[in-house]
């Protein structure tokens, strides 16, 4: 019978080849290997994986006590209409069990002073907001301030939220003994939101520290020299973005059609960026040979 992605708790899935909605046919794989095997004959035989077919996926969650470290996997095969298999995989490493440590009380304590310190800071903000209103968006300080403040309650409301799917999970792990479809996709997708929203937050925080240490006299040399060749800066900048983004138009249409890593415009950006890294010393080089001539 087929399964909406609402009912199989799913999220959609960007292929290689489409993007898929969540929903589809389930097959539970939790039996003994010639029962499995048996499963696999009489689907088969039954002719559900056919020309009509697009993709089939593997999921499965392994999980390794030693570390407290859940290892997410999705395998995933596409099926051309004229014909070719494409796979491709997904590793989430996560941990969905934070509590499972030596350092329980620590980590506890840690977390209620930063959601205090996270509180404290927002009414500070709300209040400086209140006695300046559109005054308070002027100054680039204010804005750091907000965007620490907007990343630490989206933070912590996905904390939370991810806690309360990850209890979902156990407790219905507990009462059907893992022997029934548990999709923890879902979970390992708000885990990765959860790390993303950290990033920017510890991206913030290191500009707020550099504030913080503008009373040391190599740190205030350092904002001297960024204000003073600014317009520099910023001419270089738009430069370099031109001949950055040529460097990557040139690898995702060369390469697109041919590998896998300059699929998308995105992934050459990744994969191209180390290679405009390593061609730029080149560059310099030979404009000193040149300019040595």
């Amino acid at each position: 019978m087929f399964s909406t992605a609402e009912k199989m708790n799913g999220y959609p899935y960007w292929g290689q080849m489409a993007f898929y909605g969540g929903g589809g046919y389930v097959v539970r794989l939790n039996k003994d290997y010639l029962d499995m095997v048996a499963d696999f004959e009489k689907l088969e035989k039954e002719g559900w994986v056919d020309r009509y077919t697009r993709a089939v996926f593997l999921e499965f969650t392994t999980y390794n006590p030693s570390v407290n470290l859940f290892a997410i996997s999705t395998l995933i095969s596409e099926f051309r209409p004229s014909g070719g298999v494409f796979t491709s995989y997904r590793f989430e490493p996560c941990m969905l069990l934070p509590y499972m440590n030596n350092a329980l009380l620590f980590q506890i304590a840690c977390e209620i002073i930063y959601f205090a310190f996270t509180v404290f800071f927002v009414v500070i903000l709300i209040k400086n907001l209140v006695q300046q209103k559109c005054k308070y968006f002027k100054q680039f300080w204010n804005l750091v301030d907000l965007g620490i403040c907007a990343m630490s309650i989206t933070a912590i409301v996905i904390y939370f939220y991810r806690l309360y799917e990850i209890n979902k999970l156990t407790s219905y792990f507990k009462e059907t003994a893992g022997n029934d479809y548990m999709k923890f996709q879902y979970v390992g997708y708000w885990s990765e939101i959860f790390n993303y929203i950290i990033g920017i937050l510890v991206f913030f925080a290191t500009i707020k520290f550099l504030k913080l240490l503008r009373f040391n006299r190599k740190i205030s040399l350092l904002a001297d020299t960024l204000s003073n060749s600014s317009k520099e800066l910023i001419h270089f900048s738009i430069i370099f973005q031109i001949v950055f983004m040529a460097f990557m138009q040139f690898f995702y249409l060369i390469y697109g059609k041919h590998l896998n890593i300059f699929k998308t415009f995105t992934r050459s950006c990744e994969a191209g960026k180390s290679r405009f890294v390593l061609t730029l010393p080149s560059i310099f080089a030979d404009r000193l040979v040149m300019f040595a001539k």
